[in-house]
């Protein structure tokens, strides 16, 4: 504990480029705020997103300060999988979650802003046509609450319920 309590007060940059040259830091046998300074350095001197695992109560904060964080249920408690962003059984769930919902998550990104661009497209559409029938009068076809419509769009409707990863579905 002493030795990263050393390297992050006193060798920050030779940790940080250390630490940006490895695929993955792994923080064990760390007091639990050593774990979260680790992760808030490595995101404040690289600007780069961060996914912190943990499967137990000393892990929090870490999972906490980590942009995404993936608590595993285990024998140490339920203390990580309440903290985090996701909870997996599993450790060797891990490859699964970051590869499907990585692309699922992109593939709804995706699918929701195309349904924003036509969904605009449309509304034009038919306002130029409504006011060219009418003369070109200042008259709105939408109300501006309609013309929102955050609330009652489909897409965000569906959006607010978590959704399940499960096996068999779109070909994974």
């Amino acid at each position: 504990m002493l030795c990263v309590q050393v390297c992050l007060q006193y060798y920050q940059h030779e940790f940080l480029e250390l630490a940006c040259g490895c695929p993955a830091v792994v923080c064990c046998r760390c007091s639990p705020t050593q774990k979260a300074e680790v992760v808030r350095l490595i995101q404040r001197h690289t600007g780069k997103r961060t996914a912190a695992v943990g499967d137990g109560g000393n892990d929090v904060s870490m999972i906490q300060a980590a942009d995404a964080g993936i608590g595993i249920a285990g024998r140490e408690g339920h203390q990580a999988s309440l903290a985090a962003d996701f909870s997996i059984p599993q450790f060797s769930h891990l490859a699964r979650l970051l590869l499907v919902h990585g692309r699922r998550s992109y593939k709804r990104s995706a699918s929701l802003s195309q349904f924003v661009i036509h969904r605009g497209l449309i509304i034009t559409t038919m306002q130029a046509v409504f006011s060219s029938v009418f003369y070109f009068s200042s008259v709105a076809l939408y109300q501006g609450f309609l013309m929102v419509g955050s609330e009652h769009d489909p897409v965000t409707v569906k959006s607010k319920f978590p959704m399940e990863v499960a096996r068999g579905k779109e070909g994974y």
